[in-house]
């Protein structure tokens, strides 16, 4: 399924000139040529139904794996993007950030309305992003989100949403979360990851291994452009562990895209060292 969104990227405010994670690691990448180590894999805790019944009750009694099929099938994932959509294009600019509650101005049959406000921020001082999500889906992916946060502490009237924050390394990236999250699109996934402009993009061999594809790249972009997607990986990498992505198929993604982007970064040190 292919969804677009429309999520609010904030810039920081200018008097507080902070290098981002992003940034840290592409400066380290580009100071020598080396090949970046191999990811761990990380030890996720599990998520428990009973975290997921107290978060979204009208999941009491089902399983996780039942959930999961049940929110991920086309009929119904359809309903809860098109919230996610709805709410986006009608939230008030100036809803403010600090409200523990936010009014949804628009209804639509077809959809599922978000119940909750994600408020993605690093800590630091910088204006949160703000991002609609369903209970259900956060309860069901990220096992470090914890219950007392994504349950609504009161009785949320009709209408309204329940604001929950997250701190991040990288927030700005948390659009990657969220998007897999409600499209379960490994394609997205990927392109989110590795992202190609369009005219190469097209160029790009459907199915080729890693190996194959990571030429393609050292070929196709410079040296600082793979470095910036590798930045771009390995901050995901480092939000995923913080919050607790419980997704085999994410991981999995996630892991390949960095195999495929140091190795493309090899590959061009490689080729710089012999011209």
């Amino acid at each position: 399924m292919t969804a677009t969104f429309h999520h609010p990227i904030r810039k920081s405010p200018a008097a507080t000139p902070r290098r981002r994670p992003s940034a840290l690691i592409a400066a380290r990448l580009s100071q020598k040529p080396c090949a970046p180590r191999p990811l761990p894999i990380p030890n996720i805790a599990p998520i428990k139904s009973e975290k997921v019944w107290a978060c979204a009750p009208q999941c009491t009694g089902k399983s996780l794996e039942s959930v999961l099929r049940e929110i991920t099938r086309p009929q119904v994932q359809s309903r809860y993007i098109r919230g996610i959509q709805l709410f986006d294009s009608s939230r008030p600019s100036s809803a403010a950030a600090s409200t523990p509650s936010v009014p949804i101005t628009q209804v639509d049959d077809h959809a599922i309305m978000p119940s909750h406000m994600i408020r993605v921020h690093d800590g630091k001082g910088r204006r949160p992003l703000l991002f609609p999500f369903h209970d259900v889906h956060l309860a069901t992916h990220f096992s470090s989100v914890s219950q007392d946060a994504v349950a609504a502490p009161f009785p949320q009237p009709e209408g309204w949403q329940h604001m929950v924050d997250i701190v991040l390394p990288a927030p700005e990236t948390f659009v990657v979360f969220r998007d897999y999250v409600y499209t379960r699109s490994i394609d997205g996934l990927m392109a989110s990851l590795l992202p190609l402009p369009g005219n190469k993009a097209k160029m790009m061999q459907k199915g080729a291994s890693a190996e194959a594809t990571a030429r393609f790249y050292a070929r196709e972009l410079t040296g600082a452009e793979i470095i910036s997607r590798a930045a771009l990986v390995h901050t995901v990498y480092s939000n995923a562990i913080r919050l607790g992505m419980r997704d085999e198929t994410f991981w999995r993604c996630l892991l390949l895209a960095w195999k495929i982007i140091s190795r493309a970064l090899q590959i061009w040190q490689d080729q710089q060292q012999r011209s």
